[in-house]
């Protein structure tokens, strides 16, 4: 086994309550840009439910589905986003971690507008509007939230 994937293992073995703990952090960071700063900034919060609905073909309104999409989104921030950072920057990028979360923030947001939006029918990048940049800030501040608590926790052990 190559030493890259080896330190990836070693990084995700005994670590799984760690990676949740960040995407809780970078969640919380998410939550409050989105309500505070983005509000501020670019009067605006991102709203990635019906981003999700749209992708998923579930319905909106009342007694539509949104919980559901809200869930996705929440599970996805907290466990998918964090394994990714664990897996992938942590192990390419010999940066310090605020640089890293910055990074795998601005990769999430790209993923997130350059292509999940537009396969759910939207344009890319939303045409770069305020919604735009107020997601970009707030994937930012999660990518940051989730290197922050992993690493900090990491260098105690």
């Amino acid at each position: 086994m190559s030493s890259l994937v080896e330190k990836a293992v070693n990084d995700v073995t005994g670590n799984f309550g760690r990676i949740v703990l960040a995407g809780i952090v970078g969640i919380f960071a998410w939550d409050i840009t989105n309500d505070v700063l983005s509000r501020l900034l670019f009067s605006t919060r991102p709203e990635p439910a019906p981003l999700v609905m749209a992708l998923l073909g579930l319905p909106g309104g009342p007694g539509g589905y949104r919980w559901l999409a809200e869930l996705i989104h929440y599970a996805t921030g907290i466990i998918a986003y964090p394994l990714g950072y664990v897996l992938i920057v942590r192990q390419i990028l010999p940066l310090p971690w605020i640089a890293k979360g910055a990074i795998w923030g601005a990769a999430l947001w790209v993923f997130a507008l350059g292509i999940m939006a537009p396969l759910a029918g939207n344009p890319f990048m939303l045409n770069w509007g305020n919604i735009t940049w107020a997601s970009g800030l707030g994937h930012v501040m999660l990518g940051i939230g989730i290197a922050f608590m992993f690493e900090r926790g990491s260098a105690r052990n």
